[in-house]
């Protein structure tokens, strides 16, 4: 359940209303089993509710990916100079290192901590123009824009079959330039609340609401999860708005195969002037995409496991405003063509002779 709200943002264009209706679609498939009944009306006789299904893979502790897209042709228009700029798209790389750990475990409340780090590139097709006296995208080309997070998740399971998870959060994202801007400047915040009920072993859901401030733009939500194992191998995950994942488990549990259809997006404070022509200070950059990946997962050790994914990528945002809380004039859009993702990384599990103690 921790990486719940991961990756959340606010998404209300038209051309994501179709995938979110499709995600409420499994909303209406009845569970495969009956709800669990309590098996003695006195509170104090019964276990606490573990949200978890059977049979899911063991959490990730620690995470290294690098996540990349290739060859796609991106048009800029900018309104402060009425130009537009097209460019090639030779690759967009980004980076990322996860951290979870825990704070406080008791069978009535649990705690975990996360730490985050990434940095992302945009390499573009060279022409005869220069950095500095062109456009946006030329002169983007090769800056390493960062994000550093630090996130609290909390569940509270009930002498039942009902829970609570909360998680709260604080992001650093933007170019990190040497100027006189004070460092809390770079940072955004969200926070969730979901509640949810185990039905049985094999069936999960929840309801909640999150809420998030990016550079002064408040904005709240509603959220979903709808968890089910369909058979001991096969289960479906979705995390909406923000995921959707059926995966396959191999018998001896060492290979996870999946597809997965997921929002992701970045949010940059750019304070370097020269970037934008006519922009009169810093700007905000906001992305949104939604990919469509197939993935694969091996365990390479009992503790350590590789992962491989690729699939196509569709931008449904890119515009860049003033970062002031009123500033809802966008200054710049960007259209990225459909392009293919790939992301490879590495990652540690928990060994499983520890699980068995717990």
């Amino acid at each position: 359940m921790m990486p719940l709200f991961s990756g959340l943002c606010r998404i209300n264009e038209k051309n994501i209303r179709c995938y979110l209706f499709t995600c409420l679609i499994f909303f209406v498939a009845p569970p495969l089993k009956a709800q669990v009944k309590a098996k003695d009306e006195n509170p104090d006789s019964l276990v606490y509710c573990k949200p978890g299904l059977a049979n899911s893979p063991r959490p990730k502790f620690f995470e290294l990916s690098r996540t990349s897209s290739y060859f796609h042709n991106a048009r800029a228009n900018n309104y402060l100079t009425e130009s537009e700029e097209r460019k090639r798209v030779v690759s967009n790389d980004r980076f990322e290192a996860k951290l979870k750990f825990p704070l406080w475990m008791h069978p009535g409340f649990n705690m975990f901590g996360g730490i985050g780090y990434s940095s992302e590139t945009y390499s573009f097709a060279k022409s005869g123009s220069q950095r500095g006296d062109s456009g946006f995208l030329s002169n983007i080309d090769e800056q390493t824009l960062k994000g550093v997070s630090a996130k609290i998740y909390a569940t509270k399971p009930f002498k039942s079959n009902k829970f609570l998870f909360a998680k709260v959060g604080i992001k650093f994202q933007g170019d990190f330039h040497e100027t006189h801007s004070p460092v809390n400047s770079y940072l955004n915040y969200d926070a969730g609340l979901l509640y949810g009920w185990k039905s049985s072993e094999d069936f999960v859901m929840g309801a909640g609401i999150a809420a998030s401030n990016n550079f002064g733009r408040f904005s709240i939500y509603p959220i979903f999860v709808y968890q089910r194992n369909f058979t001991n191998r096969i289960s479906l995950e979705a995390l909406l708005p923000a995921s959707i994942k059926v995966r396959y488990t191999t018998f001896d549990s060492r290979n996870i195969i999946y597809g997965v259809s997921e929002v992701n997006g970045s949010n940059y404070r750019i304070n370097q002037p020269e970037i934008l022509p006519g922009a009169n200070g810093a700007i905000v950059w906001q992305n949104a995409n939604v990919d469509v990946k197939l993935g694969y997962e091996r365990e390479i050790h009992d503790w350590l496991w590789f992962t491989l994914e690729a699939g196509i990528r569709q931008n449904l945002r890119s515009r860049i405003r003033y970062p002031e809380a009123d500033g809802q004039e966008v200054i710049l859009d960007c259209n990225w063509d459909q392009s293919m993702v790939f992301k490879a990384g590495i990652f540690f599990v928990p060994p499983r002779k520890l699980l068995n103690r717990h």
